[in-house]
């Protein structure tokens, strides 16, 4: 480890090959909506060795941009070939795959059978399967990018087969005039699954309406209509909830809805009380590989949303999660690491890593001035953490506002065969530089 002392400060020579870090010799906490930042103290470098050694938690490591770029190719490839679906029936395995010539047709495959035992094409207007769920109950959801089915699989009979599809309601997400209809401008209603109640949910204005279009929220359920509780009636579907065993919807002045799929719970009153009054009217529900979930304003926040996340609890119930005033202009995401004992959550924006530690959000990481974390960069990464969750790491950039370079790197747990650049002490968060050489 090399020192030289000058004034208050250690300096260390930075090789360009290694990050630029600056260790703030102030820690930084938050306690609910308050934020302290420590003046800049400290700029130091560790060797390798003596960083796996010093603290056993995280550290922060470059990663090697053509190797990013390399698994990114296969992990998107991988997906393309995993829109299929398994079940085991009768001490046989059956498998649902599309076919990828035409994204239409399903084809329904049992183990030690080399040809398909039945398949289907669905109507060309439908468009491209994009998504396939099986219920426990045997209906398959076909998620298709411009109208959903539903489709019964038998596998109690001698050959398992194919029911004839159900077609779902043709909805539009806004009131579509016929000049639109006619010209296929209509952007699509929602449909969503819930694994939960093994119902599809779809909701927004009927297409081929000929008088005032209304809002419509539709339940179905093994194929059939089923009706929708009054107080879902204009409400929207956000998310499934297995932890609960059932799903939460938003109301159109903001209220958390729980359906458990009899009843109705409005969660307002408990969620508007934690939040001091304040209402979140677009919050959203997060899902993080470790298995905690999270509801809150991620995406363009600004200095009216609270300054707050909500982590649901096990009984439908929600704890806060206290954010310092540094979030009010940026957008955040959660992550936990699926394998990590504590699920610690971390909290990353566009300038900042952050960590909730005892209660408290405090800040880890920050990047200098003419820097930032791109957005759509870390969204690549989301998809590869979950597929990957043995790599215990989360996969972020920083790109460089001057010349617009980009920089990737690991935020992950140390063990034994970690490459480490950088630990993260908890009581010392860094300033994080990209590299210009």
């Amino acid at each position: 480890m090399f020192y030289q002392n000058y004034f208050n400060f250690k300096v260390a020579n930075l090789n360009s090959s290694w990050l630029r870090i600056f260790l703030s010799s102030k820690l930084f906490s938050t306690v609910h909506l308050s934020t302290s930042i420590g003046a800049i103290a400290t700029t130091v470098l560790f060797s390798q060795s003596v960083l796996a050694e010093s603290f056993g938690g995280y550290c922060i490591a470059q990663k090697n941009e053509n190797n990013l770029k390399q698994e990114a190719r296969e992990m998107l490839s991988e997906k393309e070939q995993d829109l299929a679906v398994t079940a085991e029936r009768k001490n046989s395995q059956y498998t649902i795959t599309v076919d990828r010539t035409n994204g239409k047709q399903l084809l329904l495959q049992q183990a030690g059978e080399k040809n398909a035992i039945d398949q289907m094409t669905l109507a060309p207007e439908g468009g491209q399967i994009t998504d396939l769920i099986l219920g426990q109950d045997d209906w398959l959801w076909i998620d298709r990018n411009a109208i959903d089915y539903m489709m019964k699989v038998h596998f109690a009979e001698d050959t398992a087969n194919f029911d004839s599809p159900v077609k779902l309601p043709e909805l539009s997400a806004q009131p579509c005039h016929l000049l639109r209809r006619l010209f296929k401008k209509c952007t699509r209603g929602e449909y969503n699954y819930s694994p939960s109640l093994g119902s599809v949910f779809v909701s927004g204005y009927p297409t081929r309406s000929w008088v005032k279009q209304k809002y419509i929220h539709l339940e179905f359920i093994s194929g059939k209509r089923k009706p929708i509780p009054e107080l879902l009636e204009q409400a929207t579907f956000i998310a499934d909830v297995p932890e609960w065993n059932g799903a939460l919807f938003r109301n159109t002045t903001g209220e958390a809805l729980f359906y458990d799929g009899a009843v109705v719970i409005d969660l307002s009153q408990d969620f508007l009380k934690l939040q001091g009054g304040e209402n979140f009217q677009d919050w959203e529900v997060k899902k993080t590989a470790g298995g905690r979930t999270f509801m809150g304003k991620f995406a363009s926040r600004t200095v009216e949303d609270p300054l707050f996340l909500m982590e649901l609890t096990p009984k439908p119930g929600f704890k806060p999660v206290y954010l310092p005033e540094y979030f009010e202009r940026n957008w955040l995401e959660v992550f936990t690491l699926p394998q990590d004992p504590d699920l610690t959550l971390w909290i990353v924006t566009g300038k900042a890593i952050f960590a909730e530690i005892d209660r408290r959000t405090q800040i880890l990481v920050s990047l200098s001035p003419l820097s930032s974390i791109p957005k759509w960069k870390l969204h690549d990464w989301m998809a590869k953490q979950d597929i990957e969750s043995d790599n215990q790491a989360i996969l972020f950039s920083i790109q460089n506002e001057t010349n617009q370079e980009i920089t990737d790197y690991l935020l992950r747990d140390i063990t034994a065969n970690t490459n480490c650049e950088v630990v993260l002490d908890f009581e010392q968060p860094i300033i994080l530089k990209e590299p210009t050489d």
